[in-house]
């Protein structure tokens, strides 16, 4: 960890233009959006209808850099396919600062994944040169390939640790970074291994080590005075392994990306919900990605949110697997006044209830139904 604690004596604070925690209110739902992963140029339409939402997370906008003023031009991404956090994304920097200038809530996040994939190009290249920093523990004879989704790091191999640690540490040394978002944190290298038949004691290895990881990201990011999102969900890892995992965010001040909140119905949607209930317990901030399908109704999925959520808790009502513009839409939901809790969510057996200054929240988890009453 020796050059990753270096790099991290050269900057303590956020550039001044960044303010972090987010400011935060219950005048309404507190949304987000997520302008990314697209290869859309974002012009002042575009970026008038982000701004409307709370909270803009920038991170992970895909595959093209952009410089310019009110309307960014694509231009080719020096050294981003020379780094395995792409420059791409710490390029774009610049159109973090263009959203700023209409919403000052706008963050920038470049985006990591820990597997190979086919989109990021450094982790092909790590793959074909050192195999053996993939989880290999199959009892097939199957050859080792980088594809979409593909292989894992093992982080339970030191010189894997350092290495990662070493190439996240770079977008925090840049100033109009608000940190780093780690997408699927944990659950690459325990889905892997299921896939791949791993022994028990492996499994336990690449937890732990998977684990440390993550608390030595959130650490650096700290002392840095940046921020680490780190994504996962407990339907795709054990529920022991998850409530590590919120612990180590809880004292090492991470945020948590709630991937696919209440994807699913009844009581698997009133799981996410404990889930989300004890992280703001310990003072988590979170970012809720709702996914739906087209023609479904918001009432039980916001219901359930709102039984859960406080202070910078925020929800986005997104499609799933959509990362566009489109993704995203603005519900009739988010023009509603909400105002504060007026206490937790109460329950009867499976239905739950909540009430605000605004709105009352009633949901039955065995029938998969919500209702939310508004008073304005």
């Amino acid at each position: 960890m020796k050059a990753a604690a270096v790099l991290c004596m050269a900057h303590t604070a956020f550039s001044a233009a960044i303010t972090w925690p987010p400011e935060f209110t219950y005048d309404t739902v507190p949304n987000w959006a997520f302008p990314g992963r697209t290869n859309q140029m974002l012009n002042s339409s575009m970026l008038d209808y982000y701004s409307k939402f709370q909270l803009i997370d920038v991170s992970g906008v895909n595959l093209t850099c952009y410089e310019g003023n009110v309307n960014p031009v694509a231009v080719t991404c020096p050294g981003g396919k020379d780094d395995f956090v792409g420059n791409q994304e710490i390029m774009q920097t610049k159109e973090a600062t263009e959203f700023r200038k209409i919403k000052s809530q706008s963050y920038i996040f470049p985006y990591v994944y820990f597997g190979c994939s086919q989109a990021w190009h450094q982790s092909g290249k790590i793959f074909d040169e050192r195999p053996q920093w993939w989880v290999n523990e199959t009892t097939t004879e199957q050859p080792l390939t980088c594809k979409s989704f593909g292989y894992a790091f093992d982080f339970t191999i030191p010189d894997v640790q350092q290495f990662f640690l070493n190439e996240v540490v770079k977008p925090f040394l840049v100033d109009d970074t608000a940190g780093v978002f780690f997408d699927a944190v944990l659950m690459v290298p325990f889905t892997r291994c299921l896939q791949q038949n791993c022994t028990e004691e492996f499994i336990s290895k690449i937890r732990t080590a998977s684990l440390d990881v993550m608390r030595s990201t959130c650490r650096m990011a700290t002392q840095m005075g940046k921020i680490a999102i780190m994504s996962f969900n407990s339907r795709h890892i054990p529920q022991p392994y998850y409530d590590q995992a919120i612990t180590i965010l809880a004292e090492e001040k991470g945020m948590h990306y709630y991937e696919f909140f209440c994807a699913w119905q009844g009581l698997d949607c009133l799981s996410n919900v404990f889930d989300m209930m004890r992280a703001v317990s310990l003072g988590i901030p979170i970012q809720a990605h709702v996914p739906f399908s087209p023609g479904e109704d918001i009432q039980f999925k916001l219901g359930s949110f709102l039984l859960a959520m406080g202070n910078h808790t925020y929800f986005s009502w997104g499609k799933a697997d959509d990362w566009t513009l489109g993704g995203f839409p603005w519900v009739p939901e988010y023009d509603k006044k909400l105002g504060n809790p007026l206490g937790p969510a109460q329950n009867q057996s499976n239905i739950w209830w909540r009430h605000f200054e605004h709105a009352s929240v009633r949901v039955d988890f065995e029938k998969s139904e919500g209702n939310i009453t508004w008073s304005q």
